[in-house]
């Protein structure tokens, strides 16, 4: 009976143990990359079939060891902060502070501060310094009743909250009250006194967007204030009490640090007993710089990148700044509701993809005048008396300009002079003199055009700001009373306007051309001001605001009208290899003005004609559109015919249903094999470059089988997959706008087969199986550097610093093994309530541009590709998934491709992130106006386009998926899903007959995966002599080993049973024998 029980309870057990085991290992089989990466286990290996002398180092590190690396990251990173902080206040000398000064440094960002952003922007903070050892070190002495204070757990509830990566509960400012502080500081206060410092921070990052006031009055979570980016009433209670400290002589000085990566509210910074402001971004490991910012060792000599508001209400994107819906969607079986969310909707938390993916939209009304350019332009309306300008106080308006930034020393800028050098180039001199007695310092010097307002522009909706950024140049560090000349070149394409609706072009318009060098955008304003009055304009000076404005500064060029001098791309198109593309109108369909199916729907977008039209009302001030039957075709054919597979979503209509067109067109050859290898893509053999238009390369393609074909394309989970038969190596491509970070580097740099993986393998410090010995190199175990905020980098202004930023980046991309970035980000700071700040650089496109640029420029020159991030329009988080976007082309052009089309042209940017969001209708992920027609044909980007993370795209996440056809994403010109979830689920088995347009365009996306990787640091340590070999993971094999032992144990239990079985019978039939 015993052998009975025990039989079947094997049996039993085994047979269920045997049917898990099976289903786990399938599934984690589909999921097999996702889970190396996490276990950080090799997939593959490269083994050496001959010579192994060659000089397989294509990408070589200026680095012997990575205590040289790590320590030359940090002090970049802390250099980039010393560059790019911007003093706001110094009143009456406030800064610097002597060594030795005590001080009281107060707030609960003081003792917690913000070293990045949260999601993709988060960078490792386990070596960053804070405030207290940046103060200490620098020579001041802390508060210590403060610091126990604020660090006990007694005061825990005055702490930011962290709940996650993606969640807004991070918004709680917990601030402490005064009269907690004030008591707990007792006489202290008065002790350590010669400058009370507090700091003010805030959090953003991927997956929310920030609270801004509506007219009930949202707040910011902890019930105190109307506007997360105002101060709220416990901040303004601390100020108050160290006014109050400060007008009994208890206190010298009230000094505000902020940290936070974009820009909080300015209206602090009109009171008196505020003596110094100073904004530090976010700090990333650079913090070292703020002490000495502090205490004179470096002068400020950062810029704005952004405008910063009295209050943020005054600014007019925010009234379209969210997300809105379709409200009559619904009647074309578009769901208006978010999907069901696990979240609790009441702590207004979460991962975002809680989003209405098919319905929301938002409309770019303010079109070119956003930020400055809004601020500047309408106050030179104002000043001149323009019609229709309404009441404007730029005062009341603009707390800081852009470009705004004053420092310890002083500076005189003379001899300006602007000269045309050919036809094309403006060559800017001018002389930067240190005129201070005391402070060496750096200067930046930029310079702006101011293009006519004519007959024309107003005749045919072109739009011209004021003033605009066109080039920057920053001075060495000078001693007092040390000069150096400086020069920019300028290109005149910066100087047309793109007309969207007559030439469809690029156009010089007739008039006169002011370039002003020197100051912020205001002090332009001004001088261009005071240049126009001498030229016999009427300008009201009682009107203007800030600096008198020197003519001196300015220069002043008539141009003609011309349509055609700029009608072609200056890069060669990477379409057909040879030609300039001409520059037309490519996104009609993203103006809601000119789309073909826009029905009744019509926007006034901001005009220089009518100030009065803006809106500042942010509860109800935004543009109201309907869905068109058109509108909802043209979104269904983009949604998969299975939606409502995985969540709330009914499926598509059956009136909008259109499948994909077969065809009988031929197929690309598949496994032809040729002998060429990857790495004989690089030369041939006269020692000349291969280029990607060279027949050697269908030669090539046609080797690889439909299989390698599907495994290339469906598969970019941060990676590029790897092909044995043509010894392509798997890539690395992972995060990092602000330097490579997240969860893909808990082994540091031994988290994928870089120089320190290399170096510690051939040491014998890592085992068969992947672990470390003992011995193996503590520093190879520490994490990448984490920059500061990429508006620090834009802030100082200097394209020199980006390419060093840029090569540290790329270091440590050589290093750690990962020849691509996710980043760097380059939407802009649209509104200051952008929940991803901290990636993106500035609200001005040609800073953006040109400092990235100089970035992209910087990573590149070691073999790591930039993936430029999220294009394009992806300028807020909220309903970031399927987001219509509608905005004219000039703003497109001008302000949001912008920051992506310099980097490609000046900086060698090779590959490109689509994003979330749609161009009117139209997913980003799957356009060909923007990846092929823009990106390829306009710029000449000679890589590929991968899209944003897919799994958020096809609703695996909890979302109605808006964009799943890989069909679309490849024929519309992406080239590589940012998931696994295509290879695993077998999205493109449908295409291996029939279907022949998409199996070019498979052929194609494959062929530019190759073609990055070749020219990577991918191919470090691969020969003519090296071979990819396949791996089995440790985890597989363990699993396989689990599934043999316990199919071998159910077919042991079921033998067993058998032959129980059997001997039952057989006492049966003996005994019915008796």
């Amino acid at each position: 009976m015993k052998q009975k029980i025990a039989r079947k309870i094997l049996t039993v057990t085994s047979m269920l143990l045997s049917g898990v085991m099976v289903t786990a290992t399938v599934i984690c089989n589909e999921n097999a990359t996702a889970i190396s990466s996490v276990l950080n286990v090799k997939t593959f290996d490269v083994v050496e079939t001959g010579d192994t002398n060659q000089d397989s180092e294509y990408y070589k590190s200026n680095f012997d060891n990575l205590t040289d690396l790590i320590n030359a990251g940090h002090s970049k990173a802390t250099e980039v902060l010393e560059e790019g902080a911007v003093l706001l206040k110094n009143e009456n000398g406030a800064l610097p502070l002597s060594k030795g000064s005590k001080v009281s440094l107060l707030g609960v960002t003081a003792y917690d501060p913000v070293y990045g952003g949260t999601g993709s922007g988060n960078i490792s903070t386990s070596e960053a310094t804070d405030f207290c050892k940046s103060l200490q070190d620098a020579g001041l002495e802390i508060n210590p009743v403060l610091t126990k204070q604020y660090t006990s757990e007694d005061w825990a509830q005055y702490k930011r909250r962290n709940a996650g990566s993606y969640s807004t509960s991070r918004l709680l400012i917990n601030e402490a009250p005064w009269s907690v502080v004030d008591a707990a500081a007792g006489d202290s206060l008065a002790q350590y006194g010669d400058a009370a410092i507090f700091v003010v921070g805030r959090v953003g990052g991927e997956g929310y967007d920030l609270l801004g006031i509506t007219e009930d009055g949202i707040d910011n979570h902890d019930g105190l204030g109307k506007d997360y980016l105002g101060l709220n009433a416990n901040e303004w209670s601390v100020l108050q009490g160290l006014k109050e400290k400060k007008a009994a002589g208890e206190i010298s000085r009230i000094i505000v640090l902020i940290n936070y990566s974009s820009m909080i509210e300015g209206d602090f910074l009109n009171d008196p007993d505020i003596d110094a402001a100073l904004w530090v971004g976010a700090l990333g490991v650079g913090n070292e710089a703020t002490g000495k910012l502090l205490t004179g060792e470096v002068s400020p000599s950062g810029r704005l990148p952004d405008t910063m508001w009295v209050d943020n209400a005054k600014n007019p994107v925010n009234a379209n700044f969210g997300s809105w819906v379709y409200e009559n969607a619904g009647e074309y079986g578009i769901s208006t509701e978010k999907p069901k969310t696990e979240t609790d909707p009441e702590k207004n938390g979460g991962y975002s993809t809680s989003d209405i993916t098919l319905s929301s939209y938002v409309v770019y009304q303010e079109g070119m005048y956003m930020g400055y350019r809004y601020t500047e332009t309408r106050y030179e309306d104002y000043v001149l008396g323009t019609a229709n300008v309404g009441e404007y106080n730029y005062d009341e308006v603009v707390a800081r300009p852009f470009g705004y930034g004053l420092s310890y020393a002083d500076f005189d800028l003379s001899d300006v002079k602007v000269e045309k050098s050919d036809d094309r180039n403006y060559v800017v001199t001018a002389t930067v003199t240190n005129v201070s007695d005391t402070y060496s310092g750096k200067y930046s010097v930029p310079v702006y055009v101011s293009k006519p307002y004519g007959q024309y522009a107003q005749q045919n909706g072109v739009q011209v700001p004021s003033v605009e950024l066109v080039g920057f140049e920053k001075t060495d560090t000078l001693a007092p009373g040390q000069s150096q000349n400086v020069t920019i070149t300028l290109d005149e394409k910066y100087f047309t306007s793109y007309d969207a609706y007559n030439a469809k072009g690029y156009v010089l318009m007739d008039g006169d051309y002011y370039v002003a060098v020197g100051g912020s955008a205001h002090d332009a304003v001004n001088n261009v001001l005071a240049a126009k009055a001498q030229n016999g304009v009427s300008v009201d000076t009682s009107k203007m605001t800030g600096n008198p404005g020197d003519a001196t500064k300015v220069a002043k060029f008539g141009l003609s009208f011309n349509k055609d001098k700029y009608a072609y791309s200056d890069a060669v198109s990477m379409i057909d290899g040879s030609s300039n593309q001409l520059v037309t109108n490519l996104f009609d369909f993203a103006d809601i003005n000119l789309y073909e199916g826009r029905g009744d729907n019509h926007t006034e977008y901001y005009s220089r004609d009518n100030w009065n039209a803006v809106s500042l009302d942010m509860a109800n001030g935004h543009q109201t559109l309907l869905m068109t039957e058109q509108m909802a075709k043209e979104i269904f054919a983009q949604v998969p015919e299975g939606s409502g597979e995985y969540n709330n979503t009914a499926g598509v209509p059956a009136q909008f249903k259109q499948p994909i067109p077969k065809d009988d067109g031929t197929y690309p050859t598949y496994g032809e094999d040729a002998g060429l290898m990857l790495i004989d893509m690089r030369y041939d053999e006269d020692g000349n470059e291969i280029s990607y238009f060279d027949p050697v390369w269908d030669t090539f393609m046609d080797q690889l089988t439909w299989d390698d074909t599907v495994k290339l394309v469906s598969n970019g989970w941060h990676m590029t997959e790897a092909v044995e038969s043509v010894a392509k190596p798997e890539t690395s491509d992972e995060n990092g706008p602000n330097g490579f970070g997240g969860w893909a580097f808990r082994n540091g740099y031994l988290s994928n087969q870089g120089i320190a993986y290399r170096i510690e393998k051939e040491a014998g410090h890592i085992k068969n199986d992947g672990t470390f010995t003992d011995d193996v190199d503590s520093n190879a175990l520490r994490k990448m550097t984490g920059f500061p905020a990429n508006g620090i980098l834009a802030a100082t202004f200097n394209k020199q610093l980006a390419k060093e930023v840029g090569n540290m980046i790329g270091e440590d991309g050589l290093w750690a093994g990962c020849s691509g970035l996710y980043g760097i980000g380059l939407n802009l700071h649209r509104s200051p309530y952008t929940g991803r700040s901290c990636e993106y650089f500035s609200e001005c496109g040609t800073l953006t541009g040109m400092i990235g640029a100089a970035e992209c420029a910087g990573i590149e020159e070691k073999g790591v590709h930039v993936y430029n991030k999220h294009c394009a329009l992806n300028d807020q988080e909220n309903n970031r998934h399927g987001v219509g976007v509608w905005a004219p082309e000039q703003a497109i052009r001008e302000l949001y491709l912008r920051a992506f089309e310099i980097p490609i042209e000046e900086g060698g940017a090779f590959n490109t992130m689509a994003s979330f969001s749609r161009f009117g209708v139209q997913s980003a992920a799957a356009c060909p106006a923007l990846a092929t027609d823009f990106l390829r044909g306009e710029c000449g980007m000679k890589g590929f386009v991968i899209t944003d993370a897919y799994q958020d795209m096809d609703g695996s996440q909890n979302i109605d998926p808006y964009y799943e056809q890989v069909y679309g994403t490849l024929v519309g010109g992406s080239d590589l899903p940012d998931g696994s979830t295509p290879a695993t689920q077998g999205h493109f088995d449908k295409f291996k007959t029939g279907y022949s347009a998409m199996a070019w365009a498979m052929r194609q996306s494959a062929k530019r995966i190759c073609y990055q990787t070749v020219w990577s640091s991918a191919m470090n340590g691969i020969s003519s002599n090296t071979r990819v070999v396949s791996l089995t993971p440790w985890w597989q094999k363990a699993l396989y080993t689990a599934d043999i032992v316990l199919s071998l144990l159910f077919a042991a239990s079921l033998i067993w049973t058998l032959y129980a079985l059997i001997q039952e019978e057989r006492k049966t039939v003996k005994k019915a024998q008796r």
